[in-house]
């Protein structure tokens, strides 16, 4: 387990290195150092995340922008949100990791501020449905 500012991530990520057989002089110039000093690796997303990102971000503009901005404020936005999943977002929602998750939000809201809310309100309330519901009081 590693602990915020112990430095135990930095010792595993250097022994991890060496095993892989990683030169040090390599690994300093690949650190980068946080507002506490903590070392932190260089990383860049690979070219289909970001063909994925922009393709997101190209369906918010296109076929979700033209949704919300018929909804009506301070109601549910049911098109927007019937949108979202027959486009097969709210399902990815539950089926992503963490970085896909944070780059599916990210592109929507470039391309739709509304679908990004929507989006991260039906995460709020169904997560604990998902994760903790029996299969006698979940829908499916």
């Amino acid at each position: 387990a590693y602990r915020l500012g112990d430095g135990s991530q930095r010792s595993a990520i250097r022994q991890w290195r060496d095993k892989a057989g990683t030169d040090k002089t390599e690994t300093r110039q690949d650190e980068r150092r946080d507002k506490r000093g903590a070392a932190m690796t260089a990383f860049s997303l690979e070219p289909e995340q970001t063909a994925w990102c922009e393709e997101v971000r190209t369906l918010a503009e296109q076929r979700l922008r033209p949704l919300a901005e018929k909804g009506e404020e301070g109601r549910v936005n049911r098109p927007l949100l019937a949108a979202l999943g027959e486009l097969g977002l709210l399902e990815r929602m539950f089926s992503s990791g963490a970085l896909d998750l944070c780059l599916l939000r990210e592109s929507l809201a470039r391309g739709c501020t509304e679908a990004e809310t929507a989006l991260a309100l039906q995460g709020l309330g169904t997560t604990p449905v998902v994760r903790s519901g029996t299969p006698a009081r979940t829908p499916g």
